[in-house]
C-alpha cells in the first residue's frame, strides 16, 4: 500500500499554496504556521494540501491544510472531521473528543480503517475552525507503525498557530 494514496484518499481538500519554510516553520499565506519535522521527513508538492510530508522510508504521511473564505463552513467540527475520512472503509473510532488547540476549539479523532483491500491504517486528525478558515491536520500510518512516527505529528500539532 502506498501511504500517499492513504493521505490522498482519506482527505478531500481543495487548493494549493506554495510552501514557505523559514527555520523549519511552514508559514502559510492563509494565516497559520506549523513546525515541520526534519530528518526522516520530506515535503512533497504532489498533493493538494497546503503542506504534505512523507516519511523517507516508511509508508507514513501527514498534512496540514486550510480552507478559507469570508465565512468558514457552518458544519459542525464532527461533520468536517468525517469529511476527511471519505474513502476510508470499515472505520472504527479509537477516540474522538473536542479539545483546545492554540486557544481554539478543535475536533480530535483517531480512527482505524482500510482503503479498499489495502493494509489496515490508523488516521489521527484535528479540525479547527478559525474566524475565516477551517484548518485540517492529519497523520496516517499503518497500524503497526502508527506510534513509531506519531511524535513528529504531535510536535507539528503543538506548534500550530494562527494569526
Amino acid at each position: 500500500m502506498a501511504l500517499g494514496s492513504v493521505v490522498a484518499a482519506t482527505v478531500t481538500l481543495a487548493g494549493c499554496a506554495g510552501a514557505r519554510i523559514v527555520d523549519g516553520v511552514y508559514q502559510s499565506p492563509k494565516g497559520y504556521q506549523v513546525a515541520v519535522p526534519s530528518g526522516d521527513w520530506t515535503i512533497t508538492t504532489r498533493g493538494r494540501a497546503d503542506v504534505e510530508l512523507r516519511h523517507r522510508t516508511e509508508p507514513v504521511g501527514m498534512l496540514v491544510h486550510a480552507t478559507c473564505g469570508d465565512v468558514p463552513s457552518r458544519a459542525t467540527l464532527d461533520v468536517l472531521a468525517r469529511h476527511l475520512l471519505i474513502g476510508l472503509r470499515d472505520r472504527a473510532v479509537v477516540s474522538a473528543e473536542e479539545i483546545s488547540l492554540n486557544g481554539k476549539v478543535a475536533r480530535h479523532a483517531v480512527v482505524d480503517g482500510r482503503l479498499g483491500d489495502a493494509e489496515a491504517v490508523r488516521v489521527e486528525l484535528y479540525v479547527v475552525r478559525g474566524t475565516r478558515c477551517v484548518y485540517d491536520l492529519l497523520y496516517a500510518a499503518s497500524r503497526p507503525s502508527f506510534d513509531d512516527w506519531r511524535p513528529g505529528f504531535q510536535r507539528l500539532v503543538e506548534t500550530f498557530q494562527t494569526e
